[in-house]
């Protein structure tokens, strides 16, 4: 009896650790659909508002202190000044190699910033336009055709500064070619950490409930068997 019990018991924890899992991957799949909705919602609203022209004419750093570039790098701030979370607002364009984008303009890089960088006032990683991104690691979308629609990254990415989901848009000229695209990574460390942790208190309470439930059982059947035993008895007996 006491090996029935505890086989029970055990089936019941693993029972809870599924349903607990079960809830966890659920709640961690209902964020990355949220903030990849309002992400895509971001960049499809604000892509169609970046000039082509502009864009076309920023190549290397030296363009920095063009108007061209000054009226991008205004828009991409106004994006994310005006979305709560947003950490990175950025134009990348493709190159010949498919794993290789070029930045044309960053809401953290302006020639203002480059020369507050070069008198010692300011420690701002400047990225000048015709810098290189490497997009080959394994979880980009992007390394794999130059998108014609707006679209989210499958996973979020971690890396020193935080966790972050990235979503992108295309930037068409009047063909209907990409010639750029709009990039937009917000900052989900503090909601998942959130999210986690609400994740974390309903494990603990599937499994202390599960277990408990197993225990009422195993009471209930212990109690039971001998009753059933007896009943079993005094019907032989009158037998």
């Amino acid at each position: 009896r006491s090996k029935k019990g505890l086989v029970g018991l055990a089936v019941c924890a693993v029972i809870a650790g599924v349903i607990a899992q079960s809830l966890h991957l659920y709640m961690y799949r209902t964020l990355k659909q949220q903030v990849g909705e309002r992400l895509l919602s971001i960049v499809a609203t604000a892509a169609p508002e970046l000039s082509e022209n502009d864009i076309q004419k920023i190549h290397f750093a030296r363009d920095m202190g063009t108007a061209e570039y000054s009226r991008i790098f205004e828009k991409l701030n106004q994006i994310r000044d005006q979305n709560e979370n947003i950490r990175y607002v950025y134009v990348l364009r493709p190159t010949d190699q498919e794993t290789l984008w070029q930045f044309v303009a960053d809401a953290d890089s302006s020639w203002e910033l480059v020369a507050m960088q070069e008198e010692g006032m300011a420690e701002v990683d400047v990225v000048a336009p015709g810098t290189f991104y490497d997009i080959s690691y394994p979880e980009s979308l992007l390394k794999y055709a130059i998108p014609n629609e707006p679209f989210a990254e499958d996973d979020f990415v971690t890396d020193e500064w935080g966790t972050n989901l990235a979503a992108y848009a295309p930037i068409q000229n009047e063909g209907g070619d990409t010639i750029a695209i709009l990039g937009v990574d917000m900052d989900v460390t503090d909601v998942l950490h959130l999210t986690n942790k609400k994740s974390s208190i309903w494990r603990w309470f599937s499994l202390f409930f599960v277990l408990f439930l197993g225990f009422m059982i195993f009471q209930f059947s212990s109690q039971e068997e001998p009753r059933l035993r007896n009943q079993s008895d005094a019907t032989k007996l009158v037998k």
